[in-house]
């Protein structure tokens, strides 16, 4: 048994150091995904359907936002239009 250890203990000695250290980063990872993959829902993480939705949501509340900031201004702007438009169909 100890002969074998020694060996096996040699080879890594004996072998790419670099290539050692990536096959452990690998296990490593492929651990992490494994635990974090058990605590998740099976296919909700590659489920990408929701985003659109998200992102419409999103803008339409920064467009909320701009309207209720601007207020006031969009209001005069609207009424100069409202009124120029009835000017011009009064004068037809």
């Amino acid at each position: 048994m100890e002969e074998m250890m020694r060996s096996m203990m040699e080879e890594c000695m004996v072998s790419d150091p670099e290539a050692e250290f990536e096959e452990k980063l690998l296990t490593l990872g492929e651990d992490a995904d494994e635990a974090e993959n058990e605590e998740e829902i099976p296919g909700l993480v590659n489920d990408n359907r929701g985003i659109g939705v998200i992102e419409m949501v999103l803008i339409l509340v920064v467009l909320v936002g701009l309207v209720l900031i601007f207020k006031n201004q969009l209001n005069s702007i609207i009424s100069d239009v409202f009124d120029k438009v009835n000017s011009t169909i009064n004068r037809l």
